[in-house]
């Protein structure tokens, strides 16, 4: 699916200085996400990141990602040490870091640093020289404030004056500029108060002083325009595309952006139903469905004769037939000359050959192998013709293309009149359009619980139909907008062109159709343009219903039956159903199925089918005697299945606590009968949680370890949490080592430890120590060792994280979780299945812990965190 703007993925330094120099030239911002895809708290605000990416697109926000993994030259000359990593450049130089996923404070540096909307307003208005004169205008004033401060003779400013007469108050945008820069009316006046932040009137005049000195005038995007210059969507001359001024009235200018940002977006899929009325596509179309082949296959199905097989019937058979063998994913690319998977490299503009398609975007892929070989260009084509000729794409060109297919099939008649050789299978479809990204279509059918009655049936590419909770209940999406476009009649099409069509296609809000969560969804609505959406909604409906009643013959009406979909009364009645959540499903929902396993699994699209959790949410709390001696030590015998917390009482051991191997004779009975004893028998005793692990004895090759449980599928993961809390205790953690033993017995096999903190008093790593960056003893980024950062949030468990990998270093007195109140302690097992053919022991292949079954005086495990009392590190800093 389209957004405002492509996030293009960098992974060389030429790279960053070319788009560097670009954003450079066009007084814009650039944002930097440096992320990697182990890094949990990097997953979890990628969406934010996306959508303060479009939020601040119209502001001239430039936003790019760097994966630290790809990009470690990169990472190393911009001082990237932690994850994820947020860096603002302006003029070619860094402004702001913000380390961590801090997505609230990173928006504040946005709101801040970016061009205030009053600028924007008034760079793009429709008179450039005015514009430019009032720039003129306010530059004068707000330099005089910067450079003489209180003694500025600009502080007070009277309405009177002929400037703002005639150079402020005809320019939208300009008056607010100086209310953004801080001045207050008073009477007859404005006044800059003495507490004026000077920082932000300089960055207003940095962008000022970029828009005078353009030769030529160069407009922002067309989602920035103003309210009054959006009256027309798509060609219209009022009617169905005019905004609710009303509604509107009560909006200040950043909402007001925000609706233009909206609304046209809503529009934006309205020009693609609008190229299925191409004639030859459509007959192309019909050309190449195998209508007869599929008639065939849903009466053999249905039992029925060929004549008598329903409109339900024949769908099913071809969603079949587009999925298995019309349409191809596009899951991965190989290079064209050693075989390769390639990785995907950015966006690229589309060549003239490429815009005949109308590609939202080009994709760009690079082989890793060498980086002579040809870069694959991946268009993501809209063009439904351009579709029947490739037959390949994701879930925005699946839906698409088969929403074109579903509108144009048709079905021979033995009784046809002069004037129509064949009846449509459906009625009317819709192309339906999920914010949450993702897209798939509606049919109009006729209800199999109360024959006589039509209804809006859900059909997703992938094959599920009539299942409309599929994606919140089955997939897990958490989703804000579901907008169905609703495709005209093509006996109301003939003969206009693609403006006219297009005042034809009615948008819908079925967002109520796909949810039983009401409360949840509004929550993550703009709860501030629902009133004006609803409007803008409604006045299309009219529109539109009035266009269809115009165009539609009595014949087209009498062939839809007694309930036919172009009706305003059919609106109404759809619009009313609304209002109850839909019924719980009757069984439960699949995850998603189409694209790779991690592809989907980074969508967090797998649903309930994989392994559920298990535990009793045991936190680990330090004794008296740990806190007395200021150290917590946890560690675990695979061969004995026992946890030793040797710190925890009086009597421990001391001798033993220097080394991971017991010295002397070990008499493991007495070990096992102690472990019974305190509660540390059982390898899950101390887990705060786990899913999809065991255990593994090989009596034959005496080793013990843990793995996956057995038989599990390539695709399902294994994992375990330990959670240690200080909350309560008065200390607070200091330095902390983790020696855990991983072995992976195959290419394709993964293990990691993730510790993370939370609750850390000074926050995450201070940005002085990020610019430090992490290295190995070879001076290189090394991605076992950066430090991961996020916000404190419901979705993001840590505030700082570090990554342990087989063959990656111990983890020694490492200091980037001082101050923290608690640490969780995260392993995950699991296997790439991507563009691989998984072993059937794949299962067995990552394991943790391994050793001999006899080996009673090594621990594989070893957890060591420095207690720290509060005061005394106050003290310290």
């Amino acid at each position: 699916m389209n957004t405002v703007q492509s996030i293009q993925v960098l992974q060389t330094v030429e790279e960053f200085g070319s788009l560097l120099e670009q954003c450079a030239s066009e007084n814009s911002l650039l944002l930097l996400d440096f992320y990697a895809d182990w890094c949990g708290p990097c997953r979890a605000v990628a969406p934010q990141f996306y959508k303060l990416a479009e939020e601040f697109h119209p502001r001239r926000v430039v936003c790019a990602k760097v994966n630290a993994d790809h990009a470690r030259e990169l990472c190393m000359r911009e001082f990237v040490s932690a994850l994820p990593t947020f860096k603002l450049y302006r003029n070619r130089e860094c402004v702001n870091t913000v380390v961590g996923a801090r997505m609230e404070q990173l928006r504040t540096v946005l709101n801040r640093q970016a061009m205030d909307p009053s600028v924007v307003q008034i760079i793009q208005t429709d008179q450039p020289e005015n514009g430019r004169n009032a720039a003129k205008i306010l530059l004068r004033i707000f330099r005089d404030v910067t450079q003489n401060r209180l003694g500025s003779t600009n502080r007070c400013l009277k309405l009177s004056d002929p400037d703002l007469q005639t150079g402020l108050l005809n320019v939208p945008g300009a008056m607010e500029c100086l209310f953004a820069a801080g001045y207050q009316e008073a009477e007859d006046e404005l006044v800059l108060p003495e507490n004026e932040d000077i920082d932000r009137i300089r960055i207003m005049m940095e962008y000022l002083s970029g828009f005078c000195e353009k030769q030529s005038h160069k407009d922002i995007p067309a989602a920035t325009a103003a309210p009054s210059q959006t009256a027309q969507i798509d060609g219209n001359d009022g009617g169905d595309g005019a905004q609710p001024d009303n509604a509107l009235s009560s909006l200040d200018i950043t909402q007001t952006i925000s609706w233009i940002q909206l609304l046209n977006r809503v529009v934006e899929p309205v020009r693609t139903i609008s190229t299925y009325l191409d004639p030859q596509a459509r007959a192309r179309a019909r050309s190449i469905i195998p209508t007869q082949d599929l008639i065939d296959a849903a009466a053999l199905k249905s039992g029925c004769t060929v004549d008598a097989v329903s409109p339900r019937a024949f769908l099913r058979e071809l969603v079949r037939w587009y999925k298995e063998d019309f349409f191809r994913w596009a899951d991965s690319f190989e290079c064209s000359r050693c075989k390769t998977k390639m990785q995907f490299s950015g966006t690229a503009n589309p060549t003239a050959e490429e815009i005949i398609g109308r590609p939202g975007s080009v994709e760009t892929y690079r082989c890793p192998a060498d980086s002579s070989h040809p870069i694959y260009r991946f268009p993501r084509y809209n063009n439904v013709n351009t579709l029947l000729c490739t037959r390949l794409g994701r879930c925005g060109e699946w839906a698409n293309c088969l929403t074109f297919l579903l509108s144009v099939c048709a079905r021979p008649v033995k009784e046809c009149t002069s004037n129509a050789s064949v009846l449509p299978w459906f009625p009317a479809c819709r192309y339906i359009s999920d914010w949450t990204d993702h897209v798939w279509c509606e049919v109009w059918l006729e209800d199999e619980h109360n024959p006589g009655h039509f209804r809006w049936v859900h059909c997703d590419p992938g094959g599920e139909t009539d299942q409309p909770l599929l994606y919140e209940d089955g997939w897990g999406k958490k989703l804000t907008y579901v907008f169905a476009y609703t495709v005209p009649p093509f006996t109301a099409c003939d003969g206009r062109n693609a403006d006219e069509i297009s005042r034809l296609v009615d948008i819908q809000d079925v967002t109520w159709r796909y949810t039983r969560k009401f409360q949840e969804v509004i929550g993550r609505r703009h709860r501030a343009l629902e009133a004006p959406l609803a409007a803008h909604l409604a006045m299309r409906h009219l529109a539109v219903c009035a266009a269809w009643n115009n165009a539609l013959s009595s014949s087209f009406i009498s062939s839809c039956g007694s309930q036919h979909p172009f009706s305003l009364a059919q609106i109404a009645r759809e619009t009313t159903s609304f209002l109850n959540p839909p019924a719980a499903p009757s069984e439960r929902l699949p995850g998603r199925q189409t694209g790779s396993l991690e592809w989907r699994r980074a969508r967090g699209e797998l649903g309930s089918e994989e392994p559920t959790w298990r535990g009793s949410n045991v936190v680990l709390r330090p004794t008296p005697n740990e806190l007395k001696q200021g150290s917590f030590l946890l560690r675990y015998n695979a061969a004995l299945d026992i946890y030793q917390r040797p710190r925890s009482a009086d009597n421990s051991p001391s001798a033993e606590l220097t080394s991971r191997r017991l010295s002397g004779p070990v008499d493991c009975t007495a070990l096992v009968n102690e472990a019974k004893r305190t509660g540390l028998k059982g390898w899950h005793t101390l887990t705060t949680r786990w899913r999809n692990i065991s255990r593994k004895v090989e009596p034959d090759w005496h080793m013990v370890y843990l793995a996956r449980e057995e038989g599990t599928a390539a695709e399902y993961d294994g994992r375990i949490e330990w959670v240690l809390d200080l909350n309560g205790t008065g200390y607070a953690v200091g330095k902390v080592s983790l020696f855990a033993c991983m072995v992976c017995h195959s290419a394709d096999s993964r293990a990691q430890f993730v510790l993370c903190s939370s609750a850390t008093e000074k926050g995450a790593a201070s940005t002085d120590k990020a610019n430090r960056g992490v290295t190995n003893k070879t001076g290189d980024i090394d991605s076992a060792s950066v430090v991961a950062v996020s916000g404190e949030s419901d979705t993001v468990p840590g505030v700082a994280c570090v990554r342990l990998t087989p063959g990656s270093n111990t983890l020694f007195q490492s200091t980037d979780f001082v101050g923290a109140k608690s640490l969780r302690l995260d392993v995950r097992l699991w296997t790439e299945t991507q563009g691989s053919n998984p072993s059937d022991m794949a299962w067995q292949q990552a394991q943790l812990f391994r050793q001999k079954d006899t080996d009673y005086v090594l621990w594989p495990l070893e957890w060591n965190v420095e207690l720290v009392r509060e005061e005394t590190r106050t003290a310290r800093e």
